[in-house]
């Protein structure tokens, strides 16, 4: 018996290391895709704006691959955690694409923000997370905190890119979200 015991012990310890591994590959994924499309944008726009748009034009067709991969896998009932990979992946990757095209705006067309800091494509970056955090319905995250946008857009063309990521890439994903947590709820 203290053999099946311990067999027993292994065998959790084991699916538990699995689970734990897979989570960790899912969030370094989805890291190295946001940290890599926000620097190769960066360095192509700084080339020449035209090369870091058509950079900006691939990562923003894998958001979409990524939006259709996350709402095959909530339809399919496959795996959490690979659901969970698309949709980082997904709000990750838009978050550098839609940073990197207010970035181009503000510094190409002199599209008005208004930031404490100098604007960089990190600010941008800062300004999607937030944007992204606060349409989390009835949550209230950054009311709640008392916390202030990092940058505010002052102008329709500033603000396009915000609406964008708004429509195109935050409802989607939520959505999947509100899908996956609905199909949890009924029986497989």
């Amino acid at each position: 018996m203290p053999g099946t015991f311990r067999n027993t012990i292994e065998e959790k310890f084991g699916n538990i290391l699995t689970w734990l591994l897979q989570v960790f590959g899912a969030i370094l994924v989805a890291a190295a895709l946001y940290i890599g499309s926000r620097e190769l944008m960066g360095a192509a726009g700084r080339w020449h704006w035209a090369l870091g748009l058509a950079v900006a034009l691939v990562y923003a067709f894998l958001v979409y691959v990524f939006l259709r991969l996350l709402h095959r896998s909530v339809a399919e009932r496959e795996s959490p955690l690979l659901s969970a990979a698309f949709f980082l992946a997904a709000a990750l990757t838009a978050i550098s694409v839609c940073a990197w095209l207010s970035f181009a705006l503000h510094t190409h067309l002199g599209a008005p923000y208004r930031c404490a800091q100098p604007l960089t494509i990190e600010k941008f970056c800062d300004l999607y997370g937030w944007t992204f955090i606060e349409m989390i319905p009835v949550v209230d995250v950054w009311k709640t905190l008392h916390i202030a946008s990092p940058v505010e857009s002052l102008s329709p063309l500033a603000a396009a890119p915000e609406l964008l990521f708004r429509l195109l890439v935050a409802v989607p994903l939520l959505a999947a979200f509100k899908q996956w947590l609905d199909q949890r709820k009924k029986p497989a």
